[in-house]
């Protein structure tokens, strides 16, 4: 059990390098760089671990470290707003770290090497709260089942370096890489396919649901806020749902009454306004060359050049 995972977390390090490609032109970029440099640590963990090179307290330490690492990808897409994502990093991820960390540096730096080191319980429970914050963003995506799997790897990761487990037993870190690894693979190896490009009233549900799925129920929602702001003043046919455009089916009814006294339809045609809006908002998440692939130049490009006038 021991050797399991320096044969799962090698193809968990191949799978997120993979997936990084999928972000690309977005702000999503640091997240996947998180992520890589998370399973890295991961599995120098494991190999530490199964090869005995540091000593039984040193190894600990690294296990909570890669435990604490582990939970950057999902902080950092919390600020993935630009401009103020360039200094998120600086001010909210890397100081968790520290902080997170501080307890078991201290035990370091005066110890015996023979122990494990053993994070207090109220560092622990805000470990489990930050995994709560961090994994419960994609509860009700697409991605609901890899961030309960990843959760759960977190969680046995972290576990036997508290009071609450033994760090002698190998089971941990081999039942969480392999409740990693199934959650990169219930991950999507690649975005969605938008259809043809003929196909106007559906291109929209594929930009919206994987900006969903990148970013988040958290900026999922911040964002269809946004819209729906524009919606309103602007008397749209539609409004912006978590599941893409939707036609306002009562026309009579306010519009702050939109989510009490209407309901969506299955299917419903967008004009170009609410879709260059939308792109409007997206701009501080993703770039023209990741909008490109899913609208057409000329509904992009009137983004870039016509701000919106409810600004």
């Amino acid at each position: 059990m021991s050797y399991l995972p320096l044969v799962i977390v090698p193809f968990l390090l191949i799978r997120i390098v993979g997936w990084r490609a999928n972000v690309r032109n977005t702000s999503a970029v640091s997240a996947a760089n998180w992520a890589v440099l998370a399973v890295f640590v991961f599995l120098l963990c494991c190999a530490v671990s199964c090869f005995g090179v540091l000593s039984i307290r040193g190894t600990s330490a690294l296990q909570y470290a890669a435990a604490v690492m582990l939970l950057t990808p999902v902080i950092d897409i919390l600020g993935a707003r630009r401009p103020g994502h360039n200094a998120w990093p600086w001010f909210v991820v890397l100081p968790m770290i520290a902080v997170l960390q501080w307890p078991v540096a201290s035990q370091l730096a005066a110890g015996n090497a023979a122990l494990p080191v053993e994070v207090p319980i109220p560092t622990f429970c805000g470990y489990l709260l930050v995994v709560v914050m961090g994994c419960g963003n994609y509860f009700g995506t697409s991605n609901t089942t890899a961030s309960l799997l990843m959760s759960v790897g977190c969680v046995l990761v972290a576990l036997p370096a508290t009071e609450w487990a033994s760090f002698s037993s190998s089971w941990y870190v081999s039942g969480a890489s392999v409740a990693l690894a199934l959650a990169a693979l219930s991950i999507p190896r690649k975005l969605s396919d938008p259809p043809a490009r003929e196909d106007n009233d559906r291109l929209h549900l594929h930009l919206w649901a994987d900006f969903r799925d990148i970013y988040g129920m958290v900026w999922a929602k911040r964002v269809m806020d946004r819209v729906n702001q524009f919606a309103s003043r602007e008397k749209w046919l539609v409004y912006l749902t978590l599941d893409g455009f939707q036609p306002i089916q009562a026309q009579q009814a306010q519009p702050l009454q939109i989510e009490e006294e209407m309901r969506p339809s299955t299917a419903t045609s967008v004009d170009d306004r609410p879709l260059v809006v939308l792109c409007w908002v997206l701009r501080r998440f993703v770039d023209h060359e990741f909008l490109l692939r899913y609208l057409p130049e000329s509904i992009v490009v009137a983004n870039a050049t016509n701000v919106p006038t409810n600004e």
